[in-house]
């Protein structure tokens, strides 16, 4: 029960949950469905990465939302319910109630594709031969620099995930070795990255089937 309200146990299933009671009911790279025990409170976030179908995102979140608890929509405008807009950098930009209660303001958030982007290096898979760094960021602009840790020439190969990113050598034809995706002996190149989108990677390979695996001393 929520107030007065019989709903289904939403805490069933794959749900993140808090010795008091708080729970994140659903989380995806669209929206997430969180309930804070205290006020009986619910909130829909639907992250913005792009300049999407805004509406749809919503719509999908709280038909979501109606199915997690198994109620109608006159049940959930009784709830205190909350929908949140939030930016790439997770800066609310909007705020309002279910789009299906009465009297419910359509959103009218214009944002930006990207304020700021949260980068992170994974150097999991490296084993070693090859490192990654941030060397610089400017909003929605990256430049990551790929580091040779051998004494030897390595071939490597990159690639990109996420409808709309961009990805060129540092300087572009000038940067001859990124350009040909060779890297030197213990040396590095740079790569300018543009994001779009929350969740978008660039990924950089050893190729092994190019690498010369020559010392640069012998």
């Amino acid at each position: 029960m929520i107030g007065d309200q019989a709903v289904s146990n939403f805490y069933l299933g794959d749900v993140v949950t808090t010795p008091n009671g708080n729970a994140i009911i659903e989380e995806n790279m669209v929206y997430q469905i969180a309930y804070t025990s205290d006020g009986e409170q619910f909130t829909i976030t639907i992250f913005y990465p792009n300049e999407g179908d805004h509406a749809g995102d919503q719509q999908t979140a709280e038909n979501s939302f109606l199915t997690k608890l198994g109620i109608t929509q006159d049940i959930a405008c009784s709830l205190n319910v909350t929908v949140q807009q939030v930016d790439l950098n997770l800066t609310l930009v909007g705020e309002f109630p279910l789009s299906f209660c009465n009297d419910a303001p359509q959103p009218t958030v214009t944002i930006s594709p990207c304020r700021a982007i949260l980068v992170a290096i994974d150097q999991s898979n490296a084993q070693g031969v090859m490192s990654g760094a941030l060397d610089g960021l400017d909003g929605c602009r990256a430049t990551i620099g790929i580091k040779n840790e051998r004494p030897y020439w390595v071939n490597f190969r990159v690639s990109t995930v996420g409808n709309g990113i961009t990805l060129s050598p540092a300087g572009g034809h000038g940067n001859f070795f990124a350009e040909n995706h060779v890297l030197p002996p213990n040396g590095s190149v740079l790569f300018e990255v543009g994001y779009t989108a929350r969740g978008q990677t660039v990924t950089a390979l050893v190729d092994s089937t190019t690498a010369s695996g020559w010392p640069h001393d012998k």
